[in-house]
């Protein structure tokens, strides 16, 4: 690709804010290590926790909000089969979602929670799990026309994590693909248990394109009654979670980086990850201010 061209198309990646969204918004270079950043977390007001994709170190990296590494810290007999999110509670703890499921053949899927303040005054931690099934999956893999217990998103919300799958079934109706994500929640406590099925049409009303790929979920985080969710075209927010949600504000961009990560302050500052591009370089990090009405 000429630079020239690459010029232009970042360009216009900067041009593609949606209206309703406050058009103040910061790129940081992160440190190489996070190449294959996947979950961000903030900290309070000065810090933020990130994690890389599956097959990498079982590390938590902690940084500044301009993306300068501080510290890293390895999760004790831990390994990094596919973590894919981070969350955090408001009583210290800190979650990593081991839940990636390309192949829906998983029966290992745990979350793995973690005390912030041991992970950032010790170079090593040892976490509590979190081990759960899905209670509608009956077949490691199922079908492919059933294909929706892949999951890169979750978040945390009164005593609950909740997760956002990824419907790659391969049902192909008249107007598309039914991609529709499904949401189940766990306990934060330890120990085994069974996932609950808590809705099945989250993004109910938003259109998908045809093979339904832009709106898969890659990360989501929730505070003070407001949800966001990344998917691979878009930044979604919503009201606070009922049986249905209703969509507030869109923000759109090109698929040029591979956003993966994403997480909200609670001043309404929303910070998103992105994966080393071959040719635009990076990982990358993405300051974001959502208006607050």
């Amino acid at each position: 690709m000429r630079p020239g061209f690459v010029f232009i198309l970042s360009f216009l990646v900067s041009l593609s804010l949606n209206g309703q969204f406050d058009r103040r918004s910061k790129k940081y270079r992160l440190p190489s290590e996070l190449r294959e950043i996947s979950g961000l977390a903030v900290l309070g007001d000065t810090l933020l926790a990130a994690i890389n994709d599956g097959g990498n170190s079982p590390e938590i990296y902690f940084l500044t909000l301009n993306g300068s590494l501080v510290k890293r810290t390895t999760v004790l007999g831990s390994q990094n089969i596919d973590w894919e999110d981070l969350a955090c509670d408001t009583r210290g703890n800190l979650f990593i979602a081991d839940v990636g499921n390309n192949l829906n053949n998983r029966t290992d899927l745990h979350i793995l929670k973690i005390s912030i303040s041991e992970a950032l005054w010790q170079d090593s931690v040892v976490a509590a799990r979190i081990d759960f099934s899905y209670p509608d999956q009956g077949a490691f893999p199922p079908p492919e026309s059933d294909h929706r217990f892949n999951c890169e998103a979750i978040y945390w919300n009164n005593d609950s994590l909740f997760l956002i799958t990824k419907n790659e079934s391969k049902i192909q109706f008249k107007k598309g693909w039914n991609r529709s994500p499904r949401v189940y929640s766990v306990s934060d406590q330890p120990g085994p248990q069974r996932a609950q099925l808590r809705s099945e049409n989250v993004l109910k009303g938003f259109r998908f394109n045809r093979k339904g790929i832009s709106e898969l979920v890659t990360g989501a985080d929730f505070k003070n009654g407001r949800l966001v969710l990344l998917t691979y075209f878009k930044l979604l927010c919503f009201g606070a979670w009922n049986s249905e949600i209703q969509t507030l504000k869109v923000l759109s961009f090109f698929r040029v980086l591979q956003r993966e990560a994403i997480t909200l302050s609670e001043n309404g500052w929303v910070y998103i990850g992105a994966e080393h591009h071959r040719l635009l370089g990076g990982p990358f990090l993405i300051k974001k201010r959502i208006n607050a009405d």
